[in-house]
C-alpha cells in the first residue's frame, strides 16, 4: 500500500517563522487581500503554506519528493536559526554557520511563490549548460536533442525539482567564500530603558534587493529579517554605517509593501502601525513609495 503524501506544504519554512512568534509561540497576522489585522493570533504551521505546492505526478503517481527534499535540507539549517533565535550576539556564528544562513537565503528566495513567474522564465530560457546537467543517451553516449531539454523543463515534476536544486547550483557556482564577510548579521541592541525591542515583520516575500528581478541573487546587495531581532545584510564590500531604528522601521515597511498576501510579527500594534504606515506612503505617492523605501533602506550601505 503506497505510504501518503504530505499535503501542507510551507513556502516560508516553520524554522524560520519561530524566530518571528510572540512569547506565546505565535504571531499577530495582517491579511493583505482584507487589508485588515486577524483578530486571532497564528502559529508558524498555521500560514505560509500552499496545499500540494510540491506534490507532482511521477508516471501517474502523485508523489511529495520535492516537499521531502526541502525537508532534508531545512534540517541543515535548523541549529543555525535555534542559534540565530536564542542568542544575543552574532558573533557566535562560526564560518559554517554563516555558510548555511547565505545557501538558506538562495533556497528561501526560489519558493516562495512571488518567485514562480520569474523561476519559469529562467528555466525556460536556460541552456543545458546553464542547468549545469547533461542528459545522454545510454545506448550510444551521446548527448541528447536540445528538444529533450525543452521537453524537460516543462514537466511540473522536473520544474519543482530543479526549483529546490537551482539555490544549491547558483551557490556553487556563484558564492565567493573570501566574501564571506561581506553577509552581516546584526542584531536589536537595548533603548534607554534596557528593552530589546525585537519587532522585525515577515512577509511572503521576505527578501529586499536593491535591484529586484535578477536571477543571480548572490550577488546582490540584499537585507533579509533572520529574525525579528536580528538581520542579515550582503553590502558587497561596502560598509554599513550606524543602524538606528528607523532604518529597521524602513525595513518593515517595505517587507509590508512588497508582499502579497501575509504579513507578521510578534507585536499586534507595531504590526497595525507599520499597515497603516505603508497605506499612507502608498497614499502619498503610489507610483515612487517602494522605490523611495528601498532607496531608504539601502542608504546605510556607504
Amino acid at each position: 500500500m503506497p505510504q501518503p503524501i504530505s499535503k501542507k506544504h510551507h513556502y516560508l519554512p516553520e524554522l524560520y517563522l519561530n524566530g518571528f512568534t510572540g512569547s506565546d509561540g505565535k504571531f499577530a497576522v495582517f491579511d493583505l487581500k482584507e487589508k485588515r489585522l486577524l483578530k486571532r493570533r497564528l502559529s508558524p504551521s498555521q500560514i505560509f503554506y500552499e496545499l500540494h505546492r510540491n506534490t507532482f505526478e511521477v508516471n501517474g503517481v502523485k508523489d511529495d519528493f520535492v516537499e521531502k527534499m526541502y525537508q532534508r535540507l531545512e534540517t541543515q539549517f535548523g541549529h543555525v536559526f535555534k542559534k540565530i533565535r536564542e542568542q544575543e550576539s552574532h558573533s557566535i556564528l562560526d564560518v559554517p554557520d554563516m555558510f548555511n544562513i547565505v545557501l538558506f537565503i538562495g533556497s528561501l528566495y526560489w519558493r516562495i511563490p512571488t518567485t514562480d513567474t520569474l523561476f519559469k522564465e529562467v528555466l525556460m530560457r536556460s541552456t543545458p549548460d546553464e542547468l549545469n546537467f547533461k542528459i545522454v543517451n545510454t545506448k550510444t553516449g551521446e548527448e541528447v536533442d536540445r528538444i529533450f531539454y525543452d521537453i524537460l523543463k516543462g514537466r511540473d515534476g522536473f520544474a519543482g525539482a530543479y526549483k529546490m536544486i537551482k539555490p544549491i547550483i547558483d551557490y556553487i557556482k556563484n558564492f565567493d567564500p573570501k566574501r564571506l564577510n561581506d553577509w552581516k548579521v546584526y542584531f536589536a541592541t537595548l533603548n534607554n530603558n534596557g528593552e530589546r525591542k525585537e519587532l522585525h515583520l515577515v512577509g511572503d516575500n521576505p527578501v529586499i534587493f536593491r535591484q529586484p528581478g535578477n536571477d543571480n541573487i548572490f550577488d546582490q546587495e540584499l537585507i533579509v529579517p533572520l529574525s525579528s531581532a536580528k538581520t542579515l545584510y550582503h553590502t558587497r564590500g561596502k560598509d554599513i554605517s550606524i543602524i538606528d531604528p528607523s532604518s529597521r522601521i524602513n525595513v518593515d515597511r517595505l517587507i509590508f509593501l512588497q508582499s502579497e498576501r501575509y504579513v507578521c510579527g510578534p507585536d499586534s500594534y507595531y504590526l497595525e502601525s507599520i499597515a497603516d504606515q505603508a497605506y499612507k506612503f502608498i497614499e502619498t505617492s503610489p507610483d515612487m513609495a517602494v522605490d523611495f523605501l528601498r532607496h531608504q533602506v539601502f542608504n546605510i550601505f556607504h
